[in-house]
């Protein structure tokens, strides 16, 4: 029996490394990840939150619609012991600043480039937030946003 969801995705890696655990579309173009794939993104993201200084307590919040960055971003928070602060992608700068705020969050992972500018719109009223990391390039990448597929590596 598992003790932990970590847990029964580290089995569930074990036993089934080649089968998909993702299926979306990226472009018009179906995409998959398998749970080997899923497993070292989860392991690299995790080195690379504990590279920033994350640790065990630390909120992460997570800014985004539902999509496999997501899943990888939430799994690494976990496996350093953070704490998770889901926002919904569709809430307004001032409720996302309420949140952030009320949780203490250290980081936040947000989707595009419209989610980053609700943040940097109320960015100044948030001191304990010192990491911003985006899932996707965005057309003007700001110096003090960190590119996840950056942080993979």
């Amino acid at each position: 029996m598992f003790k932990t969801v970590p847990e029964m995705l580290l089995e569930t890696i074990a036993k089934f490394p080649d089968n998909d655990v993702f299926r979306f579309k990226k472009e018009g173009k179906l995409q998959k990840i398998t749970y080997a794939e899923f497993g070292e993104q989860i392991k690299d993201l995790t080195h690379g939150l504990l590279d920033l200084g994350i640790k065990k307590g630390d909120k992460i919040a997570i800014l985004s619609y539902n999509r496999p960055e997501w899943a990888v971003a939430d799994f690494s928070s976990f496996a350093v012991k953070g704490i998770v602060v889901p926002i919904y992608q569709t809430l307004p700068p001032k409720q996302i600043e309420y949140i952030l705020k009320d949780s203490g969050a250290r980081a936040i992972f947000v989707e595009n480039e419209l989610q980053l500018k609700k943040i940097e719109e109320i960015q100044k009223a948030l001191p304990k937030l010192k990491f911003i990391i985006s899932f996707e390039k965005l057309p003007k990448q700001p110096e003090s946003v960190i590119l996840l597929e950056n942080l993979l590596q």
